[in-house]
């Protein structure tokens, strides 16, 4: 025999070979992934972390601020404190916040208060303080003081970095100065931001060029040095991270900004842990020595598979074709498995038929989902063979499965079967709708879909075809389209109505402001018929007496005929003032004019009631535009309001001191302003309901008793005044109400057109 003979590699060992080679790959490969993705994941956990941490500490500083504004706002709404500050009563002042300031006095380090001009008028936390202007020294109290409105936020003063809340006071309309809460940005500051996140923390503060200065820390001095190359890039007010110091397990730097939104310095972090990024950390480790485990794992396995049996698989193998065969062709029902009586194929055996039991759990899975869809459901083949179908679809069409879909001359398939066959050809989803005529009276609609299986060269070789009822939904569409096409003529009703509605309240109101005049134009009238009979009985007198002569009648004649006049006058006007007048507001009209004739008709009736009015008429006031008529059922309407509450102040007080109760005015004032043409009616009533003020224009809202109001009156006259575009409003005097009417001056334009 040749000792050259070559020597042959068992079979068994090649395939040990091949499978501990591409074991170890795979080892090596999913070793590579883990310590990849888990290093990203660790370093992407560490910036989120410290992103999150710097949102956290932004977040915390506008916290202190917004608790210190809640708790300043809430505190200003003390009458007493705004009364002793109005009055400039420093020490009354303090004695009243001295106990209330106790409890918070070591949050809030500075509790000042602010005169207009900037000058320090009581320091809480320092009351031997006061009388310094602070307008140069405190940017904030500048602003605040000139602004009148709140500001908050870090501040650079002379006593330091300090997160500050300034509010300002007011009184009666009139600024009064401002008051501030200060909370220290510092030593305390860091340290609670220590207890609550760990780590150590900083706070720094620019200076000129690349220079910045250690404000406070929780050590005495950072243990990772900054890199100034940082430093212009913070200025900017973008935030720097930095992994892996030499002393901290990383380090975070987050600029900061001061009241006004300048960048003035940043706080730096340094963590020793980050309980994320280590847990993550640990399970790269973990990942790492079970796909070790795992790797040995299956090398012992196939040795042991390797040594214990290598014999021809062709039954196994022939048996798990068929089973692919009868899948692949869309057979989902078949239920075949898989035996042999060799000992050493019975964990492989066993393992396929696990595989197929999962199967066949996945398919009652997925016939459970499918047998829920509401319609009907079922699989086809390109020879329009039905293979599975759910049991709906079995119900209505039970031989389906039993015939070709082709042989259904049913009007549910006649023309769906197109549908199907689209699919095929198109290899996309392909649906459609159609309605079917069950009698007479009654038909269904349903939308058709057919859904594409492909094999796994991308050819189409079934269809799964899914019919639901519509039905519903059409006779939804129909409806609606009904509605809409209805709905144009309901709105024009709607706003009939609305108009209609409208319409009568201010023919009620007008009512209401007639019932008003009731009783004063019966003493216009009655005063010249008093007149007018006083003159005829001269007149008869004389004439019986026969010395009546030409200038006596005449006198007396041109008499009757002022006071005839006067009433036929008083008579007109109401007359025009029931019937309203013009609709449009396009017509110049006086305000003094109006005024005048609310007063001719109300004038006796105010006088009889013991008021006196006070008038202080411009009069050079121009024309205004809009519907005169209409302006001076407002008058009336006010006017009636203001004796009202008069009145009610008039009986109070006689109940309480009949001798000392003042009597009743209203004050009347027209006036010339930028924006219009003011009109004032003050009174000294009972003034308005506390905690009713926001109501007092809406409809039927009346403070009156049952019987004396409507509450239309103010809701009417506020349409009236904004339709002219103009404004009116009410405010709360000591002693009674006034209320302000303002309509805009007649333009130029607008008064060459009228």
């Amino acid at each position: 025999m040749n000792s050259m003979t070559r020597r042959v590699v068992p079979l068994s060992i090649k395939v040990i070979l091949i499978i501990v080679g591409s074991q170890l790959l795979l080892y090596i490969l999913f070793a590579l992934l883990i310590l990849r993705g888990s290093t990203d994941a660790i370093n992407a956990s560490e910036q989120d972390s410290f992103r999150l941490l710097g949102h956290t500490i932004h977040w915390s500083i506008d916290d202190e601020l917004a608790s210190a504004e809640l708790a300043l706002e809430y505190l200003i709404q003390d009458p007493e404190l705004i009364k002793r500050f109005a009055e400039r009563d420093r020490q009354g002042l303090y004695e009243y916040l001295k106990d209330k300031y106790e409890p918070i006095k070591d949050r809030v380090v500075r509790f000042h208060f602010h005169l207009p001009d900037g000058t320090s008028f009581l320091r809480m936390h320092n009351p031997e303080r006061y009388g310094d202007s602070l307008l140069e020294l405190r940017p904030m109290v500048r602003d605040v003081l000139n602004l009148k409105q709140k500001v908050r936020g870090i501040e650079l003063g002379r006593d330091g970095l300090g997160l500050r809340v300034l509010l300002p006071l007011w009184r009666d309309g009139e600024f009064l100065g401002a008051v501030e809460f200060g909370m220290e940005f510092g030593s305390a500051y860091v340290e609670k931001l220590k207890q609550k996140y760990g780590g150590n923390y900083y706070i720094f503060l620019f200076g000129p060029s690349d220079r910045y200065t250690l404000v406070a820390g929780t050590l005495d001095k950072p243990r990772c040095p900054t890199a100034d190359r940082l430093i212009e890039a913070l200025r900017r007010g973008e935030s720097q991270l930095s992994l892996d110091c030499s002393h901290a397990r990383a380090v975070g730097l987050y600029p900061y900004r001061d009241y006004s939104g300048a960048v003035i310095g940043f706080i730096k972090v340094e963590l020793d842990k980050i309980p994320l990024s280590d847990a993550l950390g640990d399970i790269q480790k973990q990942l790492v020595m079970l796909g070790l485990v795992l790797v040995l794992s299956l090398l012992g396995a196939s040795l042991y598979a390797m040594n214990s049996f290598l014999s021809p698989l062709g039954e196994l193998v022939s048996r798990t074709h068929l089973i692919s065969e009868k899948i692949l062709a869309g057979d989902v029902s078949y239920r075949g498995s898989i035996s042999h009586g060799a000992t050493e194929y019975q964990e492989i055996i066993g393992a396929v038929n696990r595989i197929i039991d999962a199967l066949r759990e996945r398919e009652s899975l997925l016939q459970a989902i499918v047998e829920g869809i509401p319609g009907i459901v079922y699989y086809v083949d390109r020879s329009y063979q039905v293979l599975w179908a759910n049991a709906l679809t079995l119900s209505r069409f039970p031989f389906i499965m039993e015939e070709y879909l082709k042989s259904y001359s049913s009007g549910f398939f006649e023309q769906e079967r197109n549908l199907v066959l689209r699919a095929f050809n198109s290899g996309a989803i392909e649906s459609t709708d159609a309605c079917y005529i069950l009698n007479q009276t009654e038909q269904e609609c349903w939308e058709h879909v057919a859904v594409p299986v492909f094999d796994t060269d991308g050819q189409v070789t079934h269809v799964i075809r899914i019919s639901q009822d519509i039905s519903d939904k059409r006779r939804a569409e129909l409806e609606l389209r009904e509605l809409n096409e209805t709905l144009e003529r309901r709105v024009e009703e709607e706003i009939q109505r609305r108009q209609e509605g409208e319409r009568i309240a201010e023919q009620q109101s007008r009512l209401a402001a007639i019932g008003e005049l009731a009783t004063g134009m019966a003493h216009e009238i009655t005063q010249p018929l008093n007149a007018i009979a006083f003159s005829v009985e001269n007149i008869k007198n004389r004439f019986y007496q026969q010395n009546l002569d030409k200038d006596y009648l005449d006198k007396k004649t041109l008499a009757i005929v002022s006071d005839i006049e006067r009433v036929r006058r008083v008579i007109e006007h109401v007359r025009l003032f029931a019937r309203g007048g013009p609709s449009d507001y396009e017509t110049k009209f006086s305000v003094n004019h109006c005024v005048e004739n609310a007063l001719s008709l109300m004038g006796t009736q105010l006088a009889t009631h013991g008021i006196d009015i006070v008038l202080e008429l411009n009069k050079d006031l121009p024309e205004s535009l809009g519907n005169p008529f209409q302006y001076e059922q407002v008058v009336i309407n006010l006017l009636s309001n203001a004796r009202d509450a008069v009145e009610e102040r008039l009986l109070q007080d006689a109940a309480i001191d009949a001798s000392h109760t003042a009597s009743g005015r209203i004050r009347i004032r027209t006036d010339l302003t930028a924006s219009g043409i003011i009109l004032m009616i003050e009174d000294n009533g009972i003034g308005l309901p506390r905690g009713e003020e926001r109501r007092i224009f809406d409809p039927f809202f009346t403070t009156k008793p049952p019987g004396k109001g409507t509450g239309l009156g103010l809701s009417i006259s506020y349409g009236i005044i904004n339709q002219m575009g103009g404004t009116i409003r009410f405010e709360a005097l000591e002693g009674g109400t006034r209320v302000l009417v303002e309509t805009p001056l007649l333009s130029e334009s607008a008064g060459g057109e009228a």
